[in-house]
């Protein structure tokens, strides 16, 4: 074989198997940042995000999210209902937030939403188009079960943290 297509041959497989490594790396350093039920940030993704935030040159705004009365239909209904109202609430928030922000579970029914490069005045928008998201949403069960979020937002400014006192 012909040296210099030898020499091709061996470079484009060293590429070819650094991207599978890369892929490979990427894949097991970060899959333990996800809810595998609901294909979001679990909290542990969700404070890497956040620490990324806070030391980004941009501003950002955090958004807490609870659903609320979700024992009480977990009581009621039962928790294959209750996950169906998770999912209902994560995916109205997912389709109203960018790809560029950040959406997790924090605890069982307390979520996080991150929108970088995003000031006050957006935020506020955003959050009343969730909260009226939230409230018409399809739980998709053939009883009626009605939605509601509550909604807390933080600033953070460049030089600042966004999460002062969360714990």
């Amino acid at each position: 074989m012909n040296p210099e297509v030898w020499g091709a041959l061996l470079v484009g497989s060293s590429v070819a198997l650094n991207a599978i490594l890369v892929r490979a790396y990427v894949r097991d350093r970060f899959s333990g940042d996800k809810d595998s039920e609901f294909n979001i940030l679990n909290r542990r993704g969700f404070d890497r995000q956040l620490a990324w935030a806070n030391g980004s040159r941009s501003n950002a705004v955090l958004i807490f999210m609870d659903l609320d009365h979700l024992k009480t239909i977990n009581d009621t209904h039962g928790h294959a209902v209750g996950d169906k109202a998770i999912a209902a609430m994560v995916r109205v928030t997912k389709d109203g937030i960018r790809g560029s922000d950040s959406f997790g579970r924090i605890g069982g029914d307390e979520f996080g939403v991150i929108l970088r490069r995003t000031d006050l005045k957006d935020a506020q928008e955003i959050i009343e188009r969730l909260h009226g998201d939230v409230r018409s949403a399809n739980v998709g069960t053939t009883t009626d079960i009605f939605l509601s979020a509550s909604l807390g937002i933080a600033q953070k400014n460049f030089g600042e943290s966004v999460a002062k006192g969360r714990k």
